[in-house]
């Protein structure tokens, strides 16, 4: 599956391809990563 994000803050894409970049994996991969432990917390938290 593919997803576009319109209007997605530069500078946080910057930033985010920086810590990729030092975590040596790919974007995509960062941000799978940081969306499974969002949802990991949420459900924690009953949510």
């Amino acid at each position: 599956m593919n997803i576009n994000i319109a209007d997605f803050p530069e500078d946080l894409h910057h930033r985010a391809k920086i810590q990729a970049a030092i975590e040596k994996t790919s974007l995509k991969g960062l941000i799978i990563k940081a969306l499974e432990e969002y949802l990991k917390k949420a459900k924690k938290k009953g949510g």
